[in-house]
């Protein structure tokens, strides 16, 4: 069912509708999604981002650019049906992220990362490649968080992530409104959640184990796309937006006019783009 926006107050984002899973989707802000992932392109991913062990991290940014088992995954047509009748508009995946290991990442939300105007047309897709268990550091959520505010730097004392946003959103969840909880995952199974819901990393207890996973990160049709950590003086950073699927930069709008990133926005994104599309080896 298509998201109604309430205008005067857009911090109130709800998916409407006597869908049942559009209203857990709109009460909770996630969903673990069953997917009909095919076998052999979730082993085949779960290969492409255990090489990644090699370069000493703990994930890689856009895999998709180098796997075509990932960039399968992020671009699958169940996915894309699925989020596009959620939310009412065309979904489109910008952004992989494949993890080696638990991210052990404090509590956010990706609205801080990336957002849009009008706020909340952004998604993300967890995908378990492997068993995701209480001992190798699953995703942590929190129900019912996305339907705060969309906190800009102005509204958590500055930009800087560490300094000012990990600890605000520490705060808010300190005041008990939000229960805390792992998605424990199967082999192949998916998890999704809203924009603004706050989620992170559980500690790792076995450290001899991995937890490969892929998260693909899905904007919406006409939108415009912003950074907003990266905001100046209120003034907004406006991304330039890469379709995967489509395999072109999206054309962006407010209220039906089209809006265009800076020059060096632009130009750092297409050279990006041109240089990262080496196979995995």
């Amino acid at each position: 069912m298509p998201i109604e926006t309430n205008v005067e107050t857009p911090s109130v984002c709800l998916l409407g509708g006597p869908d049942a899973v559009s209203q857990r989707y709109a009460a909770e802000g996630c969903l673990s999604s069953p997917f009909a992932f095919d076998e052999k392109l979730i082993d085949a991913a779960a290969e492409d981002t255990r090489r990644v062990i090699a370069s000493g991290k703990r994930r890689a940014q856009d895999l998709w650019r180098r796997s075509p088992a990932i960039k399968a995954l992020a671009c699958d047509a169940g996915v894309l049906s699925f989020l596009s009748k959620l939310y009412g508009r065309r979904a489109f995946p910008f952004q992989t992220l494949s993890f080696v290991k638990g991210s052990e990442q404090k509590p956010h939300a990706d609205t801080f990362h990336f957002s849009s105007t009008p706020e909340r047309m952004m998604c993300g897709v967890w995908i378990a490649l492997e068993k995701a268990d209480e001992e190798n550091g699953p995703l942590v959520y929190y129900p019912g968080s996305h339907r705060l505010p969309v906190y800009a730097p102005a509204d958590v004392g500055g930009g800087d992530y560490a300094t000012n946003y990990e600890p605000f959103v520490a705060a808010e969840l300190s005041k008990g409104r939000f229960g805390r909880k792992e998605a424990l995952m199967k082999k192949g199974e998916a998890f999704l959640w809203s924009a603004n819901l706050f989620h992170g990393g559980a500690p790792i207890r076995d450290c001899s184990r991995t937890r490969l996973s892929l998260v693909t990160h899905y904007f919406f049709d006409d939108c415009t796309y912003v950074t907003p950590m990266r905001e100046k003086d209120g003034k907004a950073h406006t991304r330039e937006v890469y379709d995967i699927a489509a395999g072109r930069f999206v054309r962006q709008k407010r209220n039906g006019a089209v809006v265009r990133p800076s020059p060096i926005v632009a130009l750092a994104a297409r050279y990006r783009n041109l240089t990262r599309q080496a196979p995995v080896s």
